[in-house]
Parts: structure tokens; C-alpha cells; sequence
């Protein structure tokens, strides 16, 4: 008996609260139909009391993403030839690793954003490797000697 008196009273509730969810749909995709219809005004703007803004830019900046280097604007002398400077890559030493019985040094680096782990005597990208010591390793391009030194930022 109890459970005939909650039924009778449930039903009417649920047939009550999925009418209104179906009268939302309904009301909700009835929406687009009645705008489409509407007919669209349109408002001209009076365009002679605008005012006109003047500027200029300022373009005397470098080049923020390298895409044209800096021009070098070093005076040459005539008769004399200029010695290209050959611009070394970004090089950054992270530490090195021993290994094996033959105690071979590995070196972590990183050359122009690359991570290379590298042997002394290797060459990647013209940079070889000369040296590896605990602190620093010792570095060829283009036969010019660097030392470099391991840095020391928390990663």
C-alpha cells in the first residue's frame, strides 16, 4: 500500500520535470529559426565627423628574430683585405662521465640548442672536442682553441 501511495505521488513530479526539460530543448533550437526571419537593420554612421589619426612608426630597431643579422659597418681600408671573424655557435658544457675499464670521458654539451654527448677527438657540426677536464673542456672550430667552462644553472 505504501509504495502504490509513493508511485502516485513520484509520477506526476517526473512527468512534470521531463516536460519542462523537452519544452527547453524545443524553445532552445525554435530560437535560431525566429532570428533568421527577423529581417536585419542596418545603421550607417555619419562618416564626416569622424577625426583621422595620424601617426608614424618608429622602425630603427634590430631584428628581433635574427633573420637579418646586424650589418657590420666597420671602416676597410683600401688594399688591405678584412679577415672574415667566424662567429662560433652558442656552446654549453654540463658536465662529463667516465665509464669502462679504458676510462673513457664522456662530455655533455649543448651546441645551438642541441643536446651532444661527445668523446675527445669527435666532431659535430665543425666544433671537435678536444680535451675533457673535470671543470671545463677545451673546444675546436675551424682550427681556434676555446675553453669552456661548465655552467652551473639549476635545471
Amino acid at each position: 500500500m505504501k509504495n502504490r501511495k509513493l508511485v502516485l505521488i513520484l509520477m506526476p513530479a517526473v512527468v512534470i520535470i521531463w516536460g519542462l526539460i523537452i519544452y527547453q530543448v524545443i524553445s532552445w533550437m525554435g530560437e535560431d529559426n525566429l532570428e533568421q526571419s527577423a529581417p536585419a537593420t542596418v545603421v550607417k554612421q555619419n562618416l564626416s565627423n569622424t577625426v583621422k589619426d595620424t601617426f608614424s612608426l618608429l622602425l630603427n630597431y634590430p631584428d628581433p628574430f635574427g633573420f637579418h643579422p646586424a650589418i657590420n659597418r666597420e671602416t676597410i681600408r683600401p688594399g688591405v683585405k678584412a679577415t672574415p671573424s667566424k662567429k662560433w655557435p652558442t656552446i654549453s658544457f654540463f658536465g662529463s662521465v667516465s665509464t669502462g675499464k679504458k676510462k673513457t670521458t664522456l662530455a655533455s654539451l649543448r651546441v645551438n640548442g642541441n643536446d651532444i654527448i661527445m668523446k675527445p677527438g669527435d666532431t659535430c657540426t665543425g666544433i671537435r672536442l678536444v680535451k675533457v677536464k673535470k671543470e671545463e673542456i677545451v673546444v675546436s672550430y675551424h682550427g681556434e682553441e676555446r675553453e669552456i667552462s661548465r655552467d652551473t644553472e639549476k635545471r
